[in-house]
């Protein structure tokens, strides 16, 4: 059965558990001001591209790998996907990429997955809503970093930015077991 909707996500790294809320909220800051008053420069366009030039190619780099895009490809009536997905890469304009961005992605509607270790007092955090400013890690005479002062006025914003979770139905914890049930 072929999906019967296309699925975007955004991952972040991996982080330290006393900077995961500020992830979150700088995810959360992003993701609209990409679909807006800051869109996509010529330049990220052009690095992005370059990088799934070759990134496309893992696609492709077991049997098994191949063996479903081509039943993929059967299926769906495609002729050779990755191929012509690699193909179409350097005609790829900027405007295409923000105008797509924008037809697509709609930041009101995202869902969050979070693993954690502790999930209830992520939870209680998430609604709670308090304020999580970035901890920034000590240099090796245990001296604080201090960012410039744009970066450190960027990051008072995302640190009290609103989660939107309205109630504890908002945010639920699923056992990993039954995560994909």
């Amino acid at each position: 059965m072929a999906r019967r909707q296309q699925a975007f996500s955004i991952w972040l790294r991996p982080v330290q558990h006393d900077n995961a809320l500020f992830a979150l909220r700088a995810a959360l800051y992003e993701l609209p001001r990409s679909v807006g008053k800051e869109p996509f420069s010529d330049q990220e366009v052009a690095r992005t591209r370059s990088f799934l030039d070759g990134y496309v190619l893992l696609f492709a780099q077991t049997d098994a790998r191949k063996l479903g895009y081509a039943l993929d490809d059967q299926f769906l009536d495609v002729k050779h996907f990755l191929k012509g997905w690699h193909a179409a890469l350097p005609g790829v304009t900027t405007a295409q990429v923000n105008d797509a961005w924008r037809r697509w992605v709609h930041p009101e509607d995202v869902q969050i997955v979070i693993v954690t270790p502790d999930a209830s007092a992520l939870k209680q955090a998430i609604l709670a809503n308090a304020p999580s400013p970035r901890s920034l890690p000590k240099d090796a005479q245990g001296k604080a970093q201090v960012p410039p002062a744009a970066v450190t006025a960027e990051d008072t914003v995302v640190a009290t930015l609103p989660f939107g979770a309205r109630g504890e139905d908002d945010v639920r914890i699923v056992p990993v077991g039954e995560l994909f049930q």
